[in-house]
């Protein structure tokens, strides 16, 4: 059981670092090789959970929490209220929510992402 713990934190470590390189390079101008530094890990252990740079992007669409459970409240907008507050909290402070993968405007991404429920695309509100 100890290396199923080992290789689920790696895969979460492997995740935030796309996830920070996405966020301040964009998916273009990301490399697996800056994935690798901020993860600190190896480029087998990146290959054995990720098979690609789409794929690990993808996973890092999937990753999104867009449901927010709150206590429920007397009046229903203060639980709204409260979601868009652990919202905000979280796109500040969880590099996963921060990290969507960035495409030039001019350029689509790559059609399997495009595809993915999880990719709201330019002016679409849709979502995971």
């Amino acid at each position: 059981m100890a290396q199923q713990d080992r290789a689920i934190r790696t895969r979460r470590m492997i995740l935030e670092a796309a996830a920070s390189v996405f966020d301040d390079r964009g998916y273009d101008r990301a490399t697996i090789a800056e994935v690798l530094e901020r993860a600190g890990v190896t480029k087998g252990a990146l290959y054995f959970h990720f098979a690609s740079k789409e794929q690990l992007a993808l996973a890092v669409l999937n990753e999104h929490v867009l449901d927010i459970a709150v206590e429920p409240q007397q009046v229903r907008l203060q639980e709204f209220v409260d979601a868009g507050q652990v919202l905000a909290y979280r796109l500040r402070n969880d590099p996963i929510q921060r990290g969507r993968p960035g495409w030039p405007s001019s350029r689509a991404p790559p059609t399997s992402i495009a595809s993915s429920p999880c990719f709201p695309g330019p002016g679409s509100s849709r979502g995971c």
